[in-house]
């Protein structure tokens, strides 16, 4: 999912109904950082992620190439995940991803 220029699937049943004008802000939303994506590293343990990947952010005429990345936790229903992700010009440095990756491992929920 990260590669993909595209990441909300319109087709889908709970979006298929909106109106035409509606998907062509979700999909301009979801275009608008996520030009000629990269991935960096995508590193998956049991039920966390952790990336780096670089995108190009566009609005209007300006134009920047972004450094996207963090750690998601994804978590059994009625929840979908917890997450920490960052954006912006420069890379992460050191041990950030892993700092990130270790503090969403650490999320406990409680039922």
């Amino acid at each position: 999912m990260l590669a993909k220029r595209d990441h909300v699937d319109l087709g889908k049943n709970g979006l298929r109904q909106l109106s035409v004008k509606v998907k062509d802000a979700i999909r301009h939303i979801d275009r608008t950082r996520n030009l000629h994506p990269k991935i960096i590293f995508c590193k998956v343990s049991g039920n966390v992620a952790s990336f780096h990947k670089t995108a190009t952010f566009q609005a209007g005429a300006m134009r920047s190439r972004q450094n996207i990345y963090g750690a998601i936790k994804f978590i059994k229903s009625p929840y979908s995940s917890f997450h920490l992700v960052r954006g912006g010009k420069d890379a992460p440095g050191g041990g950030t991803v892993a700092s990130m990756t270790r503090l969403v491992q650490s999320i406990k929920i409680f039922r």
